[in-house]
């Protein structure tokens, strides 16, 4: 008789969790604050617009305002959808789930395309309106920076470990 047979081994433990990455960590709190900032940016445009929309039948306002509020309203339901998603998102990329990756590679696209759909609306406005801001232009070509650097921390090989994404 074999003392295995005796004496009851336990099983070896399961391979230890990866540490999640420093930059996932980072990652994840700076999308927590843009996430919250997307919603709150896009209830507090939707909330001024709606302070507009019973005047946009009135012959002394632009014409461009019967375009610009609707299509604003639009750009900031969808900042308060994606800003939800966001959240969302955080919580797998936080504790390494992996069905936070697709959203984590696509909502910054979205979010980028929003920020330039934001600029066009702005820039298709007459300038005496003066709606157009530099900070505008800011947001949208810095969203694209953002875009490449999350693609291409996301898409390292740790990183992808880290989510169990291949």
């Amino acid at each position: 008789m074999s003392v295995e047979s005796i004496v009851e081994v336990p099983p070896p433990p399961p391979a230890a969790r990866a540490k999640r990455p420093l930059g996932l960590t980072l990652i994840a709190i700076f999308w927590l604050l843009a996430g919250l900032w997307n919603i709150y940016a896009g209830l507090s445009t939707i909330s001024l617009d709606l302070e507009v929309v019973p005047y946009l039948d009135n012959p002394a306002l632009d014409p461009w305002f019967q375009l610009g509020i609707p299509a604003e309203m639009a750009i900031a339901a969808l900042a308060i959808i994606l800003g939800a998603v966001q959240l969302i998102a955080i919580y797998g990329l936080w504790t390494g789930k992996p069905w936070s990756y697709k959203p984590a590679l696509t909502i910054p696209i979205l979010i980028a395309a929003s920020w330039w759909a934001t600029l066009a609306l702005y820039l298709s406005a007459p300038p005496s309106l003066g709606i157009f801001a530099p900070n505008d232009l800011v947001y949208a070509t810095s969203s694209l920076l953002w875009v490449g650097v999350f693609w291409w921390y996301l898409r390292r090989r740790h990183v992808k470990d880290y989510l169990r994404v291949k």
